[in-house]
């Protein structure tokens, strides 16, 4: 699966949450950053979002915000996400990184497993 320098303990997800804007984008990136809940947080340009929601097709221009964490961390993050968030049932989901750079993932445990 992973390279051995991968601990099981600190697996590097990736966090991909959908946002009504830039600024709320922002927002949650410094609040999980300060937290120290997140190494890394990328604010992307907006998208167009189409899903179903109350048995209508809707459309919706948003912001995807990409965050780089370990899978420890997860709940405590999605707990943070969902607290100030502005949706009530937002899009945040963590797919597994497979492949990582040794010095990425070396920098990762600097920054997340440091003092808080």
């Amino acid at each position: 699966m992973q390279e051995n320098f991968v601990t099981s303990q600190q697996e590097p997800i990736m966090v991909l949450v959908s946002c009504a804007n830039a600024e709320e984008a922002k927002k949650i990136a410094q609040n999980l950053l300060d937290k120290r809940l997140v190494a890394c947080a990328q604010v992307g340009s907006q998208i167009e979002s189409m899903y179903r929601w109350e048995a209508q097709i809707e459309t919706a221009q948003e912001v995807l915000l990409q965050l780089k964490t370990f899978r420890a961390l997860w709940g405590e993050l999605e707990k943070e996400i969902l607290s100030i968030h502005s949706y009530s049932v937002p899009e945040v989901l963590a797919v597994p990184i497979l492949e990582i750079s040794h010095y990425y993932y070396v920098w990762m445990m600097k920054e997340l497993l440091s003092e808080k």
